[in-house]
């Protein structure tokens, strides 16, 4: 990780870090990911994501870590009724 936070700004390199926790290695892919679009993924798997709110997302929702099946994967997944059940919540 300090090889990385130096690599960022070489004309003034972060100072290495002494020690690493869960805490300060989700804030440091969130810099170094920014643009990669992993920071949801981040949240979900860092347990950050009902911590926050946004557009259509409120702290009440926990069905949003999930996206909807989009209806024509259920319609062709199956001629079977229930074969493919939409994420709760959609």
């Amino acid at each position: 990780m300090n090889t990385i936070r130096a690599a960022r700004n070489v004309t003034t390199p972060a100072p290495a870090l002494a020690q690493m926790n869960l805490d300060l290695l989700y804030r440091e892919r969130g810099f170094e990911l920014y643009w990669e679009m992993l920071r949801r993924t981040d949240m979900i798997r860092f347990n950050k994501f009902n911590e926050t709110t946004w557009t259509e997302k409120t702290i009440n929702n926990k069905f949003r870590r999930l996206f909807p099946i989009p209806q024509t994967a259920i319609d062709g997944a199956s001629n079977l009724p229930g074969y493919l059940v939409q994420n709760e919540g959609y």
